[in-house]
């Protein structure tokens, strides 16, 4: 890994030391490694899901955070597990090149209850929506596809979807984003510190702000 690169380790210490705590986390109380975990988990949060900067018509959602993927149908079955680390889609489902129809259309799960209570149809599927899954099911926030009319063959289907990395922990040190987002992932954790030890946005929220569009701006090469 770079040695410009921020990790865990590193992320914990910088955030111990604006709290006050000693340098070495060995010596933090349960209670203050409680603290600056859940700071930790925030800061990341943050820098994962930006919030929305003046001028942005929609919060930036991260290249590095894109995963394209496949769903391949089974005749008879309209409803598919969405990936465990699902967030939200990036594009629309597309059939392979070979297909006549290269796109499916996205609507409300609400119209596709329409569509079946005139009958369940099978064929190659034009509509699609995504929903939670029943609330037992686990993890909670499950979430499927399902596919109108129901598929009466196997279809490959491609669609790229945004995901939620691992959080950060000894075991999985670096986050995502690398050494080019070092300062943004760094400032956002000490502007959660800041807000959470003093209850104000100060110097380390304007700081995030500032480094989060210049971040934006090298992963999409446009200026907010």
């Amino acid at each position: 890994m770079a040695v410009l690169s921020i990790d865990y380790d590193s992320l914990r210490r910088f955030i111990g030391r604006y709290l006050g705590y000693q340098r070495d986390p060995a010596f933090w109380s349960p209670t203050q490694a409680a603290d600056v975990a859940d700071i930790l988990r925030s800061g990341m949060c943050q820098f994962y899901w930006p919030p929305l900067l003046e001028k942005q018509a929609k919060p930036h959602s991260w290249s590095f955070l894109c995963r394209i993927t496949t769903l391949q149908t089974v005749a008879g079955t309209s409803a598919y597990d969405l990936p465990e680390d699902f967030v939200r889609l990036e594009s629309d489902l597309t059939y392979d090149p070979t297909n006549n129809v290269r796109r499916i259309t996205l609507c409300p799960e609400s119209h596709l209850r329409a569509l079946r209570q005139a009958g369940d149809v099978t064929g190659k599927p034009a509509y699609y929506a995504i929903r939670m899954k029943s609330l037992d099911a686990l993890p909670q926030d499950q979430r499927e596809i399902v596919l109108y009319p129901t598929p009466d063959n196997t279809y490959t289907l491609t669609y790229a979807y945004d995901f939620r990395p691992p959080p950060l922990s000894a075991d999985n040190i670096y986050p995502l984003g690398g050494s080019v987002h070092r300062e943004t992932i760094l400032e956002s954790c000490l502007a959660v510190a800041e807000q959470t030890l003093n209850d104000v946005a100060d110097l380390h929220t304007k700081r995030f702000k500032e480094c989060l569009a210049a971040s934006v701006l090298l992963d999409t090469g446009t200026a907010v």
